[in-house]
């Protein structure tokens, strides 16, 4: 990790607010704090106020989506999930949770450090937030499959996280965009765009990766009726050219230009 991703990353944090029932800044976990230790496996991380403990965002789902809140060994479902953390390279603690690819840089960071534990997300290692890109050619010209999300009502790529049943990343982005449009599609897909963002939802245990696929669909599929739900209430296609001039949520006006960018590569 640069010093210039580390510099962008303390700036995004001071400019916001701790996430809900997250640490302050000067609580989380850094490289000198009581108790840590670096061992040749990775860490043996203390309890401290930097433990985020039942955040609220896990109550009430269901249970096979969770991973345990504060293991004290391995369970025996887990240890081939153990196996493919150590096969990335992830160094594990203590406990067998797998920390950060960049723990050691951002917790020797005294602008950042970081939480521990499982924080709001549902599951240790990388959680796969996937995003649906889908577009479409007319007599308009170049339009976008958009929703409107509920919770800020600020419109973006349909999408969600990957769930454990879920057969791979493209099918994660069918199901995700099912969901949200009314859309059931088919045809050939790509992985455009993946990133490990670093935010104050992440922790030293449990962070979130982003994979963008942009779906090449048969112009038949496309007719279907859209219709909203899950975390949209609102689906419909919007013209690149309008997309373009749109306050998206979070990074998906970044998406959308890599998007425009491998069609306008394709067309050419």
């Amino acid at each position: 990790m640069q010093q210039l991703d580390l510099n962008a990353i303390a700036r995004a944090l001071a400019d916001s607010q701790p996430f809900t029932d997250y640490p302050a800044p000067h609580e989380r976990l850094f490289i000198d704090s009581p108790g840590l230790q670096i061992t040749d496996a990775g860490l043996i991380v203390p309890d401290g106020p930097w433990s985020v403990r039942a955040h609220p965002n896990r109550k009430g789902v269901d249970t096979s989506l969770l991973d345990a809140e504060i293991p004290t060994s391995l369970p025996r479902a887990s240890i081939k999930q153990l196996h493919e953390w150590q096969s990335a390279g992830l160094q594990t603690d203590q406990f067998n949770r797998p920390l950060h690819p960049h723990w050691r840089a951002l917790l020797n960071d005294k602008r950042i450090g970081l939480p521990t534990g499982v924080g709001m997300l549902y599951r240790y290692g990388p959680n796969i937030a996937v995003d649906a890109i889908v577009y479409r050619h007319n007599e308009h010209g170049l339009s976008f499959l958009v929703i409107r999300k509920g919770d800020t009502g600020k419109w973006g790529f349909p999408g969600g996280f990957a769930e454990p049943s879920d057969a791979g990343f493209v099918y994660a982005a069918r199901r995700e965009l099912a969901e949200e449009t009314g859309l059931h599609i088919t045809g050939k897909s790509e992985i455009l765009y993946r990133n490990l963002p670093i935010r104050r939802r992440d922790t030293l245990h449990a962070w979130i990766e982003i994979i963008i696929i942009l779906f090449h669909i048969p112009e038949d599929i496309l007719q279907q009726p859209l219709q909203a739900g899950d975390d949209a209430v609102e689906a419909k296609w919007i013209l690149a050219s309008n997309i373009a001039r749109m306050d998206l949520f979070d990074t998906h006006q970044t998406y959308l230009r890599i998007a425009m960018r491998r069609l306008q590569n394709k067309a050419d």
